[in-house]
């Protein structure tokens, strides 16, 4: 049976039970990928297992440089960029993302800097979800929810 998360009915199968990565990958194609874009080796790590537990499948980089060229390969559903990297910021990145029709999909910035004015250049850059750093897995996996409004097979 088919289930649907949108607007008004957030449902996602796979979100409250935790997903045996193995079992995510063999889910294939209806799954919904992401891109994760963060400098941090263990950031980049527990956001993507975090993300392939609850059933996405995660494709993680280490700097815009890099994430434009996944961007490119792979069309992801939604990207999930951290703002303060060495070679490109964040901000930057979803400006580049969002203004390419090829690489357009929603952005959830993941940042320590949490200031109003952090906050404000995301909305800005074109962001469509802001989650400070340190969060909790049911807060990433809101925000991803939230974000991506589309159908999996149960």
């Amino acid at each position: 049976m088919p289930a649907t998360r949108s607007a008004a009915h957030p449902v996602a199968p796979y979100h409250d039970r935790d997903l045996d990565p193995e079992v995510a990958r063999d889910l294939g194609p209806a799954l919904d990928r992401v891109l994760v874009v963060d400098d941090n080796d263990d950031i980049r790590a527990l956001i993507s297992a975090i993300l392939s537990r609850a059933g996405y499948s995660p494709e993680a980089v280490d700097g815009g440089i890099p994430a434009l060229a996944a961007a490119q390969r792979h069309a992801p559903e939604l990207y999930v960029l951290d703002i303060d990297m060495p070679d490109m910021s964040g901000l930057d990145l979803c400006q580049h993302l969002k203004g390419d029709h090829r690489t357009n999909a929603p952005v959830l910035i993941v940042t320590a800097n949490a200031t109003v004015e952090a906050i404000a250049a995301s909305h800005a850059a074109g962001a469509d979800g802001y989650l400070p750093k340190p969060f909790t897995r049911r807060d990433l996996l809101d925000r991803v929810n939230a974000l991506l409004p589309t159908t999996r097979a149960a």
